[in-house]
């Protein structure tokens, strides 16, 4: 059995690295990496994506990147992700918009 704890709160405080260090001294094994924070509730419902998630697939591959060189520098596995929420809005004015979201979700899955 793995013990994961968000990285969330702790990334937004003290960064990426330090939060991922932080969580191997104390003793965790994983990491569920709290993706859904850089696209919130707010911004999927007014349209506001974060360039991160809009770019070829290898572009957001690589803005993740630092996700997996903190795990693998810590000896924690990235064990889960959170997709942003809500993953489907319908707006009939605008039926690409789901589309968009979906992509983001294939992109980060």
């Amino acid at each position: 059995m793995k013990f994961a704890v968000q990285t969330g709160g702790p990334a937004e405080r003290i960064g990426l690295d330090p939060a991922y260090r932080l969580i191997a001294d104390i003793g965790f094994d994983a990491v569920d990496a709290n993706v859904d924070h850089l696209l919130s509730y707010g911004d999927i419902m007014h349209k506001r994506i974060p360039d991160i998630f809009l770019g070829s697939d290898r572009d957001v591959v690589e803005a993740f990147r630092p996700w997996g060189e903190a795990a693998k520098k810590y000896g924690l596995e990235n064990y889960q992700a959170h997709a942003p929420f809500p993953s489907l809005v319908y707006d009939p004015d605008d039926p690409a918009y789901n589309d968009l979201l979906l992509e983001i979700l294939r992109k980060r899955s």
